[in-house]
């Protein structure tokens, strides 16, 4: 299927971060000064953009706290959310001008949420789907309100909704006619990327580690929706047959 006609598979995430060490955490990851971050392709980090923020996490982090303080606010209780992380992610193969897209979703985020509350915004063009992270401060009226400014189901649907309306040009941009999957959750994506592998038959569920693999499924779907996106449609909703129990390996071979 041609890129310029195929369904786009666009995605907007929001998450809540909690802890004390919340905003060093996820700027560690951002950022790219975590020894060990799986999914990336090496020696491409040097490819990742800081749209907004600071080039390091301690600053980052110290951004943050001075922001808290500007406020008033000194003490937080245990489990409050210290921070909203978006996800904004393109599918796998998108390189045309991708870095104005960012832009136009990080300023959407902006009016959303507030110019002052965007705390770091940082794109991802060393995993085989170019992404960006954006932290966001839940400040509303001197006030941490995190889950509030999130909102239950409705109102990140209106969310959505409004995001995509925000986004169309842009995607049209790239090529990106269709957001009928901008939003799905996690959840929903791993479930369509698993059912469409048993309606191909795939042969990875008669691998001894097909039990590890459904687990990387389920809990980063987002590279296995979008490399299976031009084949994804209806599917059995029956669930995978469950992994064989792995075999001792031939001696001559050493390998499953």
């Amino acid at each position: 299927m041609d890129r310029r006609t195929r369904p786009a598979n666009l995605l907007v995430r929001f998450a809540k971060l909690k802890g004390p060490t919340a905003a060093l955490r996820a700027a560690r990851h951002n950022l790219r000064e975590l020894a060990l971050t799986p999914n990336i392709t090496p020696g491409q980090q040097h490819l990742n953009l800081v749209l907004l923020g600071h080039q390091t996490a301690d600053a980052v982090n110290a951004a943050y706290k001075a922001q808290l303080e500007a406020a008033g606010i000194d003490k937080l209780r245990v489990d409050a959310v210290r921070l909203i992380e978006a996800l904004v992610s393109l599918p796998v193969g998108i390189r045309d001008d991708e870095s104005a897209y960012f832009q136009a979703a990080l300023d959407w985020m902006a009016t959303e949420f507030g110019s002052a509350n965007i705390l770091s915004a940082v794109v991802h063009k060393d995993e085989s789907a170019q992404h960006m992270h954006v932290l966001i401060v839940p400040l509303v009226q001197g006030r941490m309100q995190g889950s509030d400014l999130l909102g239950g189901k409705a109102q990140l649907r209106a969310r959505l909704a409004r995001f995509e309306q925000a986004m169309q040009p842009h995607a049209a941009a790239l090529g990106l006619l269709d957001h009928s999957e901008m939003a799905q959750t996690k959840e929903q994506m791993a479930r369509s990327v698993i059912r469409r592998l048993q309606y191909l038959q795939d042969p990875m569920w008669e691998s001894c580690v097909a039990q590890q693999l459904r687990n990387c499924i389920e809990e980063a779907p987002q590279a296995f929706y979008a490399a299976l996106a031009p084949v994804l449609g209806h599917a059995s909703t029956l669930s995978p047959p469950r992994p064989r129990p792995c075999e001792p390996c031939a001696p001559s071979s050493g390998y499953c």
